[in-house]
């Protein structure tokens, strides 16, 4: 694998009052050649008791292995559930490994078997050009939410405006915004910081305060075409598939695109917004209008920044535009256990939102696996009926034992966000699920191995871990490898 070259020029803008304040340096690389199976360093696994320390794992477990052979097909597209034709037995373990014996070497798989995926060689970052970003966040936040958005954001064409919401000004902080601009370039990514300068007492809806700012880069950008306003949190699978889907809109008219929350209680109480974190795009002719009327938009509701936006454009842009839903984009306003939203076999999937607070999953490194077999193969489900086992890619291995249920509705295991205490309403996710099914019982009718982590191997091949910890009873720990290979 060849690493990217690409030239650095790091430049001063405008002496200005405003810009020396902000000391804005603009990070501008030609990328010569790029491969998406570049790893970064971190990704790469050192040794087997290197893998072993970072999966807290007990003294003594038992361990499957399977190696996965990534087929692409043309003609293929994204279905939610894949037919698998050997077997994925979890019952019997290929070793059981004692930590304590010292060196240990995870046994290689004695079994292949392909899996077949949608072609993705054709996507490409040509159009990923086309999209200016914005984000709002703390300064102590910034570098770690880059690294969280490597996985996506890397190697493209679209730069990252964010919106320092706790400095006013940057002349103090030459030295820590140096370090922020010199992670992104080591993440190639395009990122410009720009500090925030309206009081919070008189405007604390965040990212309505640089909107200003994210009109005339737009517009400075001559080929920018759409604006997407998205949080720290905000995950998209594909940048390449996300402009596909955008390029199907008229971005010459004023559009307003994104998605409401999974939650009928918030969509009753909030109204018909797009939420920000499963990601809002506005195309320029409609934020140019939000930009001509900013001061009347400032006067509507300053408590949630998207029902501004929602308000401004409805009531003050131009009273034609309504929101458009896009499928694919997900908020996820759930709480509990979401294995019910992971495991429910999505068709498209755009975005993904709230993973690090109001549920927890490593949703980056479960991400991994996209570079080897493409951004259709996360969360997608494999099934091997006869062993009543399903995969989702990134999330679960589950053992049915009781037999598979109908996975053509998803399992009702989160509650709905703001009602924690009691389980939800049965229409409360009718509009964004559909049909539901009641949770299954946690090691009678369901038996789980949860995605811990992956990491990849010196070729590129991802490996995957899978682990249940044991319920007890002597229960032992289990590990299922799953390597993805070229």
């Amino acid at each position: 694998m060849q690493s990217a070259d690409f030239d650095l020029d790091m430049r001063l803008l405008s002496a200005s009052a405003i810009a020396l304040c902000a000391i804005s340096l603009s990070i501008v690389w030609r990328v010569i050649s790029s491969h998406r199976n570049n790893a970064f360093k971190e990704d790469i696994a050192v040794d087997d008791n290197w893998i072993i320390q970072r999966l807290n794992l007990p003294e003594t477990f038992e361990f499957h292995r399977y190696r996965m052979k990534v087929r692409e097909q043309e003609d293929m597209r994204r279905k939610g559930v894949v037919l698998m034709q050997k077997y994925l037995d979890v019952s019997t373990p290929l070793a059981t490994i004692n930590k304590s014996e010292g060196n240990v070497t995870l046994p290689p798989s004695s079994e292949q078997m392909s899996a077949h995926v949608p072609s993705f060689r054709h996507l490409n970052t040509e159009e990923t050009q086309f999209l200016v970003l914005g984000l709002a966040t703390k300064f102590d936040d910034i570098i770690p939410v880059l690294n969280d958005m490597r996985r996506w954001l890397s190697r493209t064409r679209t730069r990252l405006l964010i919106l320092v919401t706790d400095k006013t000004c940057f002349v103090r902080e030459r030295e820590a915004v140096d370090k922020v601009y010199a992670r992104a370039a080591e993440l190639e990514i395009r990122v410009e910081l720009f500090p925030y300068t309206v009081p919070e007492e008189t405007d604390f809806t965040r990212e309505w305060g640089f909107v200003d700012r994210l009109f005339s880069e737009a517009v400075n950008e001559p080929k920018a075409k759409w604006v997407g306003i998205i949080e720290e949190e905000t995950f998209f699978v594909s940048l390449p598939q996300l402009m596909d889907t955008l390029t199907q809109f008229d971005h010459t008219k004023p559009l307003y695109l994104g998605q409401l929350s999974e939650s009928w209680s918030r969509v009753t109480h909030e109204g018909m917004k797009a939420c920000g974190g499963a990601g809002v795009f506005v195309s320029v002719p409609l934020l140019a209008a939000a930009l001509g009327e900013l001061d009347m938009c400032n006067a509507f509701e300053k408590g949630l920044n998207h029902v501004r936006w929602r308000d401004c454009i409805y009531n003050i842009t131009d009273p034609r535009v309504r929101l458009t839903q896009v499928e694919g984009l997900n908020q996820l306003d759930f709480r509990g256990d979401l294995s019910g939203w992971y495991e429910a076999g999505h068709e498209k999937l755009l975005s993904l939102h709230h993973w690090k607070s109001r549920h927890s999953h490593p949703v980056p490194a479960a991400h991994m696996v996209t570079d080897i077999a493409g951004p259709d193969s996360f969360l997608e489900r494999y099934i091997w009926p006869a062993d009543r086992v399903i995969l989702t890619n990134g999330y679960s291995i589950v053992k049915y034992p009781m037999g598979v249920p109908d996975i053509r509705t998803p399992e009702l295991t989160m509650v709905e966000d703001g009602s924690t205490e009691k389980a939800p309403d049965w229409k409360e996710f009718h509009h964004s699920l559909g049909s539901t099914r009641p949770a299954l019982e946690i090691g009678v009718e369901k038996v789980s191995w949860k995605f811990v982590n992956a990491w990849k191997d010196r070729k590129g091949n991802v490996r995957q871990f899978y682990v249940r910890y044991g319920a007890g009873d002597g229960e032992k720990a289990s590990v299922i490898e799953i390597d993805w290979v070229a």
